[in-house]
């Protein structure tokens, strides 16, 4: 009996060096791997040796706001890819709680089998929700099992929270070369009307909006004019006044604050009086005051997300960014006007001058 007893000691010891030694495998290739598809790859194989699952499934939290996603779907041993993609939304409520409780979960499904569910926990942020279903009807994943799935899902998660990150600091730095770059753009542009244009056009492309406004505020009466307009029907928004105050723009030339408001409709500020077009609907909006020692001489509005997203504090800042820079070129190309009226009202004069003692 000690015999056997002794045996089943070491088996079990032998599977949890096994077992302990393919984790420590695990974390080091996450380490090494760069691609966000191969990632996902590789947590699905090393689940897959644990769970022996036939169905797995990998869960993401869009970081631009769009309702949660299949990034990874595999059914029946088969990868479909047709069912992945930030357009594959996730419906199903019961995976959606263990997103947002964080929480792992377990459900006994309709033909007998199991499915567990683990948050992809990184810090206090949940990322995704891996899940898989039990390969037979009536065998649920043991504790050891679910144990192990819940690490396994803790590293993922350090490493997608670290892709990520990088995919960020990435992006970041391709806008800041972008905004590098059309500050030259800017400066290079001295009639104000064009550079009016341009300052919207680019801010629409920095930001991958659907549409925008650039109002200015009238020196006479303090109102905001539209004086630019992109998108659907935007030409008729050309010359319209908002006073200060009113409206999401008005208020924002009234603090000087930046203002994100992803849900229109529920904002009391949201003016709808003055619309683009009624075929055009207004989701989200993003704007910007111009601040030209430190008062408000216009501000800047980009429309909807192009990906159906919402805007966020990176997208503010930015824009914030681009709008200082926009100021400086206004500045510029309203500095030189006055200079040329001016060197055309000297040279007048002088003309005049020589005329009167004849020279």
């Amino acid at each position: 009996i000690l015999g056997v007893e002794r045996v089943h000691v070491i088996r079990r010891l032998e599977e949890r060096v096994a077992k302990l030694d393919e984790l420590s495998q695990f974390s080091q290739a996450l380490n090494f791997t760069i691609a966000f598809d191969d990632l996902l790859e590789l947590v699905f194989t090393h689940c897959q040796r644990l769970l022996h699952a036939r169905d797995f499934f990998i869960v993401m939290r869009d970081s631009g706001g769009l309702p949660p996603y299949y990034a990874f779907w595999v059914k029946g041993d088969d990868r479909l890819l047709e069912k992945e993609g930030p357009n594959a939304l996730v419906t199903d409520e019961w995976v959606l709680q263990a997103l947002q409780t964080g929480q792992k979960a377990v459900e006994e499904m309709a033909d007998g089998r199991y499915r567990l569910a683990v948050p992809l926990n990184a810090g206090a942020d949940t990322l995704g929700v891996l899940y898989a279903h039990s390969p037979k009807a009536g065998r649920p994943f043991n504790q050891r099992q679910q144990q192990l799935f819940s690490v396994y899902a803790d590293r993922a998660a350090t490493a997608l929270d670290r892709w990520l990150t990088n995919q960020q600091v990435v992006r970041r730095t391709e806008q800041l070369a972008a905004l590098n770059d059309l500050m030259g753009t800017l400066t290079s542009t001295l009639n104000v009307e064009q550079l009016l244009e341009l300052i919207l056009d680019k801010s629409l492309e920095l930001l991958q909006a659907e549409a925008g406004s650039f109002l200015m505020v009238h020196e006479d009466t303090g109102e905001l004019v539209f004086r630019v307009a992109r998108g659907p029907g935007s030409q008729g928004l050309l010359g319209a006044r908002l006073p200060i105050g009113v409206g999401l723009a008005g208020v924002v030339a009234q603090s000087g604050q930046p203002a994100i408001v992803n849900s229109v409709q529920d904002d009391q500020r949201w003016f709808d009086r003055i619309a683009a077009s009624a075929e055009f609907t207004t989701r989200s909006i993003l704007t910007a005051p111009l601040l030209r020692y430190r008062q408000v001489i216009g501000v800047l509005q980009v429309i909807n997300k192009q990906s159906g997203g919402q805007f966020t504090e990176e997208d503010q800042t930015l824009m914030t960014a681009f709008a200082g820079q926009a100021v400086v070129a206004l500045e510029n190309a309203r500095l030189l006007y006055q200079t040329d009226v001016a060197l055309q009202n000297r040279v007048f004069e002088l003309s005049l001058l020589q005329q009167r003692i004849g020279i």
